[in-house]
């Protein structure tokens, strides 16, 4: 993980001219803070580096809060080709790094005797996250732009489990996946004072869970799938930057996050966030 954060670091560094260089900081009110740094190269190759703190905890494999701390480490990289004047496409790919496993014991049944309880042993980890898109837009000359994005996300996560009665131990291995395809469509006005911009995300989920290596079903097949879950979802970014400040660029942005409908099931509500952040390019 170190290593990986230090190749990234040295890569945004490596031009010797800093005039592609920017730093973000952001507070929402789902109390994320984030930190990003990143770099633009004069071809359009772009390279980016962001880590999450959460004050809220987050969730853990199997969709648990965990305690507050370092979330997650993403690493970005991007290319811009101008096709002309106004219209330009970006191929983009990202790779975020939770952060932490996790692990729980828990007791069933009568104690102290161990032959009449069962203890419980859970570990696991919530895999990385590789995002792969291809985003496209049209500036026109007046100021204003629209955008489009369509990016998959591709997730594996891991669960052991142990059940231990008296003598007997039985082990579950459980393999989840959880793939994620996100389309955006941004409109926006940029003017001399202020850049104002709206993004639709829909966003389209399924989650498979297979049982693997059960000791109690060895005569079963290796694998056998428990359970899928598909889900969509849609939000709606409102945002505005302030252009007075040269290379000082602060903004405040709106998400409005509507229901998560999960196909036969219940649905989840999501609250809205509010965000205050602030761009430095050099």
């Amino acid at each position: 993980m170190k290593k990986t954060l230090s190749i990234a670091v040295a890569a945004l560094l490596s031009s010797t001219a800093f005039a592609g260089t920017f730093a973000e900081v952001s507070q929402a009110t789902d109390n994320e803070t984030a930190v990003k740094v990143g770099h633009s190269l004069e071809n359009g190759i772009s390279f980016d580096i962001e880590g999450v703190y959460s004050n809220n905890g987050f969730s853990d494999v199997l969709g648990n809060k965990k305690s507050n701390g370092y979330k997650e480490t993403t690493l970005g990289a991007a290319w811009k080709v101008e096709l002309t004047d106004n219209v330009w496409v970006q191929p983009q790919i990202g790779y975020t790094m939770p952060s932490g496993n996790f692990s729980a014991t828990a007791t069933s049944g009568a104690e102290p005797s161990p032959f009449e309880s069962t203890e419980y042993r859970a570990s696991g980890d919530k895999g990385n996250t590789l995002k792969i898109g291809l985003k496209g837009g049209y500036d026109f000359d007046n100021g204003m732009y629209v955008a489009g994005r369509y990016r998959y996300d591709m997730r594996e996560d891991n669960l052991k489990i142990s059940a231990e009665s008296g003598a007997k131990t039985d082990n579950v291995d459980i393999e989840g996946s959880a793939n994620v395809h996100r389309t955006d469509l941004t409109f926006g006005y940029k003017m001399e004072v202020v850049d104002l911009s709206m993004n639709w995300i829909h966003k389209d989920g399924e989650d498979k869970i297979d049982l693997k290596n059960a000791t109690k079903h060895k005569s079963r097949a290796k694998s056998t799938r428990l359970d899928k879950v598909e889900a969509s979802a849609d939000e709606f970014e409102f945002k505005a930057t302030l252009l007075t400040a040269d290379n000082l660029k602060p903004y405040v942005q709106y998400t409005v996050k509507n229901d998560i409908n999960v196909k036969g099931g219940k649905n989840f509500a999501k609250d809205n966030v509010f965000k205050l952040g602030v761009n430095y390019s050099f």
